[in-house]
């Protein structure tokens, strides 16, 4: 099983599972793969998107690449399906609250953290499903060091390059490259 077979399969088992328990509802159209955030690759482990962003309509789950502990990825995988049964528009405030604690997330909603018993149930899941099919990816490894303040973002697709501080990359992530126009490129930190 692959990382997204993986996903999907969890995403199915707790549908059925811990959400219908709670009289939730999550969305039978979730997608669900490992994919760097759209910003803050070292701060977001997680991003639920709207469907309003995807084409065909779809609920879009983001875990990031940097996670590779099975109980977190779960973990973090309840957090972004509360987004989608709540609706996104919600962000962390109090219809997604209420949920988040009724299936057994707590601490600021914004970084929950798992229960001791939600934790006991993501680990017989874990057990059912194997561990997470992904290694670990480091941001930091494989790039050349930098001498200078300013970090070197570089659009893929024209080279066009830009700097800018390592503060901004990690509030807002890679600035977007103005070449193609109405479709947006997001730069890549080189």
């Amino acid at each position: 099983m692959n990382r997204e077979q993986w996903l999907t399969t969890a995403t199915d088992r707790l549908r059925v599972g811990l959400f219908a328990e709670h009289g939730a509802e999550v969305p039978s159209n979730v997608r669900v793969s490992c994919s760097w955030p759209s910003q803050s690759i070292r701060k977001r482990i997680g991003e639920a998107w709207s469907t309003r962003a995807c084409a065909d309509g779809t609920h879009e789950t983001y875990i990031s690449p940097i996670m590779d502990d099975t109980t977190m990825v779960l973990g973090t995988l309840v957090h972004e399906l509360v987004h989608h049964v709540v609706g996104t528009d919600a962000g962390h405030k109090a219809p997604f609250k209420r949920l988040a604690v009724a299936v057994g997330l707590e601490g600021k909603m914004t970084a929950t953290t798992v229960s001791d018993e939600l934790a006991e149930r993501l680990g017989v899941l874990a057990d059912e499903l194997g561990a997470y099919p992904h290694g670990a990816v480091d941001p930091g490894q494989g790039k050349k060091s930098q001498t200078t303040r300013l970090m070197k973002c570089e659009c893929p697709e024209c080279g066009y390059v830009v700097r800018t501080t390592s503060k901004w990359l990690d509030l807002y992530g890679a600035p977007f490259c103005p070449c193609n126009g109405s479709e947006l490129q997001q730069m890549q930190e080189s």
